[in-house]
């Protein structure tokens, strides 16, 4: 969380003594999570909303740096075996849970035309609930096109997570119902996947 407020008060200098756009966003997450567990399984793309701001700040007419800040959130669904000693075989079971996390990224942004443009470049996250896991900073890397039109811009961006962003330490709860050889103790979570937003920029400096 310290690493978190020190990138926010970063990101508020270099808007405060910059001029360009500030604008507000909202979306779509489409994610595919993995995980390194053989006991769990995490089922299909996880989705969920985003919501945030952006700065632009004007290079030259047709190169741009990008500030992003958002929130963003996405149910979880968890498959796992259960052994039944009674007739030897696993069991299928499962829940679900919300991932959320906050997320910042500096982007360029590169625009062929006044309508057309692309960006791309690291983003970092910090993971805010997820029961039983802890959350670990996490890293990756972003690329998309966006379409622009006067102060709305439409943005489809593809995300690569390039690191774990939560583990957990799993403990066997009954030798008798739980198959011992397929016990994971040490469970990690990295992501990739698709956001859609719609952005709105309010204010010019």
């Amino acid at each position: 969380m310290k690493k978190t407020i020190l990138l926010l008060a970063l990101l508020t200098g270099i808007v405060t003594y910059s001029q360009g756009l500030i604008g507000a966003y909202g979306g779509l997450n489409v994610l595919n999570l993995n995980t390194n567990s053989e006991y769990y399984e995490l089922e299909g793309p996880a989705i969920g909303f985003e919501i945030g701001g952006s700065y632009k700040y004007f290079i030259t007419d047709n190169i741009n740096a990008m500030i992003d800040f958002d929130f963003y959130t996405a149910k979880l669904k968890f498959k796992y075996n259960i052994f039944d000693a009674n007739s030897f075989d696993d069991l299928k079971a499962g829940y679900t849970q919300n991932y959320s996390a906050f997320r910042y990224a500096i982007l360029g942004n590169y625009n062929f035309n006044e309508n057309f443009g692309v960006v791309a470049g690291p983003y970092g996250e910090t993971g805010m609930s997820l029961t039983g896991y802890q959350p670990e900073m996490g890293f990756g890397l972003t690329i998309g096109a966006v379409a622009n039109f006067d102060k709305l811009s439409i943005d489809l961006r593809y995300t690569l997570g390039l690191n774990n962003v939560y583990k957990k330490e799993v403990n066997p709860v009954d030798i008798n119902y739980l198959n011992e050889n397929t016990i994971d103790t040490n469970i990690s979570i990295k992501h990739n996947g698709f956001n859609i937003r719609v952005t709105y920029y309010i204010y010019e400096f």
